[in-house]
Order: structure tokens, then sequence, then C-alpha cells
């Protein structure tokens, strides 16, 4: 099954103008934007939606055709940022995805991380399932230091204060991404 991820509407390869603004393009694919820049366009909020939760806000901001997909200043789109939150947004990561929040973003030089891995490292056991069932690719590796697959991520060493609900997520994601086929 083949997902459409959603794009800015009428944006070509190069550069892209909107009023008196530019958007560069990462690598001819993606619009990529200056949290300044985003934050005069309101592309802002579609950033904090991700990263605080705030459904509403997102879905006010869809209903008006925010690009879900733009990348923000450190490399993020709005799907990374609620999959990276430290507590589960799985709202908010449901409805990026049925909006066609793209899955495998990442991991490619524009952002060390996919959502996948992300959420691996988090514990965040529901949003890995909703990554999987929207067919996230299960073997992508970190482009960081780590390098290190989802699989990989939800087995590394538990990090400072993490709490005892956190290191039983990540061994739960284990197992999920196992009988998915993910591979180390």
């Amino acid at each position: 099954m083949e997902r459409k991820v959603k794009d800015t509407p009428g944006v070509t390869q190069g550069i892209m103008t909107i009023g008196p603004a530019v958007l560069r393009r990462d690598e001819g694919t993606r619009p990529v934007v200056s949290r300044e820049l985003a934050n005069e366009l309101g592309l802002e909020a579609v950033y904090e939606s991700g990263e605080y939760g705030d459904h509403a806000k997102l879905r006010t901001l869809i209903s008006r055709g925010a690009n879900l997909n733009v990348i923000g200043g450190r490399g993020e789109t709005a799907l990374l940022n609620a999959t990276s939150a430290s507590v589960e947004l799985l709202d908010v990561v449901r409805l990026l995805i049925a909006e066609g929040a793209d899955v495998n973003y990442g991991a490619d030089g524009s952002f060390p991380l996919t959502p996948l891995i992300s959420a691996a490292f988090e514990g965040h056991v529901n949003i890995v399932r909703e990554l999987i069932a929207a067919e996230a690719d299960l073997n992508k590796r970190a482009t960081n230091a780590l390098k290190v697959t989802a699989l990989g991520a939800a087995r590394s060493r538990p990090r400072f204060g993490e709490s005892a609900e956190k290191a039983a997520g990540r061994a739960e994601i284990v197992r999920i991404l196992t009988e998915a086929g993910a591979k180390e």
C-alpha cells in the first residue's frame, strides 16, 4: 500500500517564493524554512502543535492548508516533534499521519532521526504501533553518531532518570519491532 505524502501545492524544484519571503528546497524535494521565517508565515504553529501536542491548533492549521512536512530550522517536522516529546502525543501523531505527514522523513542528512527511531528512544509504544501501521521504514538508520535503527534505539541503555514506565515501554517496543521484522 502506497501512502501519499502531502506537500505544498504548486511547489516545484528549486526556489519557492511566498510574498517577499523565499523558501529553499532540501535537495530539491522539500521546503526548508528558518524558524524566523516560519513564524512570519504562521508555520511556527505547526512545529509547536507537534511539539506541544496542541491538537486543536493543529486541526485548525490543517483546515487552512498547512504543509505538515515543512522542515524547521533544526531540520525537524511536526511529526518528528510529536514523536520526540517526553509524553506520548498519540492523538497528534494520529492526526499528522492521517493528514499525510511523512512517516519516513529524516535519517538522510536533513535530520539524524526518523519519527520511528525517535518514538523508540522515547518509549512511546502506541506511537510506534501507529508508525508501523503507516508503513514507516523499520530498518532506516540514524545518521548521528549512534547509527541505530528503531530496534537499536529501543534496546539502547536507559537514560539517566528514565522512568520504569518508559523502560518497560522500550522493552515492549523491542518485541513489537522484532515481530514486525525489524533488524538492528
